[in-house]
């Protein structure tokens, strides 16, 4: 798989993720908060696989909300990385499940009578796309609070910075 690595906007790769979900929020009655205060935060990605990875992570909280749930998609700098978070309030993952849940095929049962749908792929592929980005892709969860899905990749700055010239000292 080839990967464009390119400045992408961190906010406007949350207020897409917005507009490609915003009618499966509304019509699972789940409520989408968005929290991208930084204009100017660019991660080093490809724009169309992080596009890929956060609509996935938001669609799956979406998913796993009880009706009037809320889904919170927020990011921020953490030193030489963007952190990019898909938080929810649904039924949480069992701690005996949390290593699985990145397998293809996977899928947990949910509690919130919805039916569940999908291969199973959805966080594997997500996994794998952001380490080709030389990201990650990590999960916390508490049953009966929800989940939290972290996606880390490099902050652009850091590359720009990491390739930049040495200067030499001035004599």
């Amino acid at each position: 798989m080839s990967y464009r690595l390119q400045p992408v906007s961190a906010r406007g790769a949350i207020h897409s993720t917005e507009e490609v979900l915003s009618p499966l929020a509304l019509a699972q009655k789940v409520k989408l908060q968005l929290d991208a205060n930084d204009p100017d935060l660019q991660v080093h990605a490809d724009e169309t696989k992080l596009q890929q990875i956060l609509v996935n992570l938001v669609a799956n909280g979406i998913k796993h909300s009880k009706p009037d749930g809320v889904v919170t998609l927020s990011c921020h700098a953490d030193g030489e990385a963007v952190v990019f978070d898909v938080a929810d309030d649904g039924e949480g993952i069992p701690n005996e499940r949390l290593r699985d849940i990145f397998d293809p095929y996977v899928q947990l049962e949910g509690s919130n009578g919805r039916a569940t749908t999908g291969w199973g792929l959805g966080l594997a592929i997500s996994r794998e796309l952001s380490q080709g980005m030389s990201g990650t892709l990590t999960v916390r969860s508490e049953l009966g609070r929800g989940s939290v899905f972290s996606l880390q990749l490099p902050r652009e700055s850091a590359i720009r910075s990491a390739s930049a010239p040495a200067r030499l000292p001035v004599s």
